[in-house]
């Protein structure tokens, strides 16, 4: 028969963890812009006092949260400014999702997948997993 290059386990492997490690950050950077999405959307704030009795909440940015403050830029009560956030959070998620899109697709090719059921596979699992995360 014709001689079959082989590539070795230990390497795919190995490139497989590194591309679970570079999604893992980017998934970290995606929920950290969430989190301050929603502290401008004022989902999240300090009034919830019976919860965070004894220290802040862990993910108030209080200069961000106080845009959506009553009064304030982008407040709940505005017939319009209080979109503007929603539709920034709406465009950034459409942002993430197109350029981690095209980092899986790079991540997924240099892995060298042996087959391209195993290619499609790493590449839906990767787009699922940051898509399904990030909203």
């Amino acid at each position: 028969g014709m001689m079959e290059k082989h590539y070795p386990l230990f390497r795919r492997r190995m490139k497989l963890a590194a591309s679970m490690l570079i999604t893992s950050v980017l998934l970290a950077c995606a929920f950290f812009l969430i989190i301050l999405s929603l502290n401008l959307q004022g989902y999240i704030d300090n009034k919830d006092i019976d919860r965070w009795i004894e220290h802040e909440h862990p993910f108030h940015y209080p200069f961000i949260s106080g845009l959506a403050e009553d009064g304030a830029l982008f407040d709940s009560r505005s017939d319009y400014m209080s979109f503007v956030p929603v539709i920034l959070h709406v465009v950034l998620v459409q942002v993430m999702n197109a350029g981690y899109r095209h980092v899986a697709e790079k991540l997924t090719d240099w892995e060298n997948h042996e087959t391209e059921i195993t290619y499609e596979n790493s590449l839906i699992f990767k787009r699922f997993l940051f898509e399904a995360f990030d909203a």
